[in-house]
């Protein structure tokens, strides 16, 4: 089976368009993968093509490189589309911090490569991420996971079950000695003991935690802030999070206090100010933070819940549009599958047919199949 963006772990937060300053895996390379009868390539964002269609398979941009596969073999390209690294790897993942997770053959150990595709940290791991914050990265070995340094060298010895991403100057871990959550610093220091059903990331200064089935928030010295008292809740987001209540979602500050009432059948995180909400079954409904509905377009079929570079996906009859946080279509329905923007650029299908528009709703590159 071939690998490629490795994660040990389901991180439990709510990864999206809402904290794109958090999300490390957002092409900002300038280049945009396309397709042509099956090959791929990449365009610039004015929709020139730059690199051929040629490679079987493709991915974004990384620290100046991309994985390609050429005949189920990976390897690396520049952005002038010229192979550095050879394809040789089964598995492998983007470049971070100057090295890139790497297997040979399915099956194999797990090392790192550098950028001329040497081994800087040999294969011998039976599980890897991305190195991350500190220069850290999440390795499982015998069945346990560590942290390791960039010389390959366990700064966190391999003894967790589970071990997750640093946020916040924190990485959740789960004891099997007690089968609770806890958090370690990057010295590996348990700095809040095991001692929960579950934890979120920290976000904003605070982390959900679960105790006998309700939730509430800690502190970064494990010191419980908000009561567990809650259904169910989501990360902290500009200042407010989503909390559960009688079944109804409403919203609370970080002192506990209920600023949005429960009321809502479902909710997301805030980001851009505004927060998708579900009323009486509709879907076309965002409040701002006073919880007053700003957006209502009773006509939404589906949409994706977060605004992202100002624009928010809404699907209505078959077709997919976008609209601005005004609520307002500036793209008109016509498309049979969307993506959010990045960069200024958004991919879009026709059919089999996948071009990328601008936020003028103008091709910059036609729908090919």
């Amino acid at each position: 089976m071939k690998k490629y963006l490795i994660l040990l772990l389901v991180v439990v937060t709510l990864a999206n368009c809402t904290n794109h300053k958090k999300d490390k895996n957002k092409n900002n390379s300038g280049l945009y993968l396309i397709s042509q009868n099956g090959k791929y390539g990449y365009i610039n964002k004015d929709g020139k093509v730059v690199i051929s269609p040629q490679f079987d398979t493709a991915y974004d941009f990384s620290e100046g490189l991309a994985t390609v596969e050429v005949s189920g073999i990976r390897g690396f390209i520049n952005k002038n589309g010229e192979i550095v690294i050879p394809a040789q790897f089964n598995g492998n993942g983007r470049f971070s911090q100057g090295l890139a997770a790497a297997q040979k053959s399915s099956g194999e150990k797990w090392g790192y490569i550098n950028k001329k595709g040497n081994w800087i940290i040999p294969p011998k791991f039976d599980d890897v991420t991305n190195f991350q914050d500190y220069g850290l990265a999440v390795v499982k070995v015998n069945g346990k996971y560590g942290y390791i340094n960039k010389k390959g060298n366990f700064v966190v010895k391999a003894k967790y079950s589970q071990l997750y991403g640093f946020s916040e100057n924190l990485a959740v871990f789960y004891s099997s000695d007690n089968r609770l959550y806890g958090c370690i610093n990057e010295e590996g220091v348990e700095v809040i003991e095991a001692q929960f059903n579950k934890v979120y990331d920290f976000s904003e200064g605070l982390a959900a935690v679960q105790i006998n089935g309700k939730w509430g928030f800690i502190d970064k010295k494990g010191k419980i802030v908000i009561n567990p008292q809650f259904e169910e809740v989501y990360s902290f987001s500009e200042g407010l999070a989503a909390i559960k209540i009688d079944n109804q979602w409403g919203f609370i500050d970080k002192e506990g206090k209920i600023d949005v009432n429960p009321q809502f059948e479902e909710v997301s995180s805030f980001n851009e100010g505004l927060a998708w909400v579900k009323i009486n079954g509709k879907v076309g409904n965002f409040i701002n933070k006073q919880g007053i509905l700003v957006i209502n377009i009773p006509e939404a079929a589906s949409i994706y819940r977060n605004f992202c570079e100002g624009f928010a996906r809404v699907k209505k009859g078959k077709k997919w549009g976008y609209i601005d946080t005004k609520g307002n279509f500036v793209i008109n329905p016509q498309f049979d599958e969307v993506y959010e923007f990045n960069n200024g650029l958004a991919k879009v299908k026709l059919g089999d047919k996948t071009g990328y528009i601008n936020k003028e709703g103008k091709y910059v590159y036609i729908p090919q199949s």
